[in-house]
């Protein structure tokens, strides 16, 4: 911390120096206002309890020194509405605190509002485009709150894993449409291929991801079994084996000791592999590109409990064999 606080004020300290250096009129208060909310914002990190609320007060540093940069009489600056602004960042710390149960929703709402004040901002500058631009990043926005916000919904789960190909799919949409297609229009020929191109390989990804997932989710079923016979003994040799694979994704411990078992219990080999197969089939759900790092979190605990369900599927299975030779 105290390294990273030297490094700012030394920055604050260049920046003071090259605008009294240069005679351009620095506005003292706004560089105070910013030192003291990134002191907040150290501070804040201190303490686990508070830490969550630290992102505030980035925003409000970052609010205050964007504000600094604007009042500098350089020759080219944008003219940056301050209240959107404002909100604008705020929103984008509250979508980036971490408060545990309602997570999701407290997300998806600072998402929702960053979409809202963020068009009104972009739409704001006076730049060609921006209008695009500030539509452009609201749809972004609004994408990533909606698979933020459904994946609460166990059915809605695997839209996490789709948001990098909505979001890539809708920029690059937008932005044919918006930039590319009306320089074009002269030229119907070229229209008609870029067009079909672009439904061509977004049809095709989306056919690749849904094929993936329910090829995943009919390994799942067709390796669950039920069953009602208890296994303490065979529990208690692969307690251990269980434990680094559910908790560290390794599987081949696990194999190799059920292997062993089911050998000297003369189990046919067939019958081992049918055991095995879901451990072996067994692949763990991969951390998206676009996630939060709670999403990341959960996304692991979802991993766990799938391995637990993988290894309670092969004991159960091993049940149903010991049942029907002892019957």
């Amino acid at each position: 911390m105290l390294k990273r606080f030297a490094f700012v004020i030394s920055i604050f300290g260049l920046i003071y120096y090259g605008a009294s250096r240069f005679g351009l009129g620095l506005n003292t208060d706004l560089m105070i206002y910013a030192l003291v909310s990134y002191t907040l914002y150290e501070v804040f990190g201190l303490k686990d309890v508070l830490s969550r609320f630290r992102a505030i007060f980035l925003s409000i540093t970052t609010f205050f020194v964007l504000k600094l940069l604007m009042g500098l009489p350089i020759p080219v600056r944008l003219e940056i509405p301050e209240f959107e602004l404002f909100v604008f960042l705020i929103a984008l710390a509250l979508a980036w605190m971490r408060i545990g149960r309602f997570q999701r929703i407290l997300t998806s709402i600072g998402l929702i509002l960053s979409a809202y004040f963020g068009y009104s901002l972009i739409s704001k500058l006076h730049f060609k485009g921006a209008e695009e631009l500030g539509i452009l990043l609201a749809i972004v926005l609004v994408l990533l709150a909606i698979t933020t916000v459904l994946p609460m919904h166990r059915r809605f789960e695997s839209l996490i894993d789709w948001r990098a190909f909505l979001i890539t799919t809708a920029i690059v949409v937008f932005v044919y449409s918006s930039f590319i297609r009306p320089l074009l229009i002269g030229r119907p020929g070229l229209i008609n291929v870029f067009d079909w191109l672009i439904v061509f390989g977004v049809f095709l990804k989306a056919l690749t991801k849904i094929r993936m997932e329910v090829v995943e989710e009919e390994t799942i079923k067709q390796h669950r079994r039920k069953a009602e016979i208890k296994v303490e003994e065979i529990v208690g040799m692969v307690e251990k084996a269980k434990e680094v694979f559910v908790w560290y994704g390794d599987k081949a411990l696990l194999v190799t000791v059920l292997a062993k078992y089911l050998n000297d219990a003369g189990l046919k080999v067939n019958e081992i592999a049918d055991i095995l197969d879901p451990i072996l089939m067994h692949e763990d759900r991969r951390i998206p590109k676009l996630t939060f790092k709670w999403e990341k979190e959960w996304i692991a605990k979802k991993n766990r409990e799938r391995r637990e369900e993988v290894v309670r599927t092969a004991l159960e299975r091993i049940k149903e064999l010991s049942a029907s030779k002892t019957a």
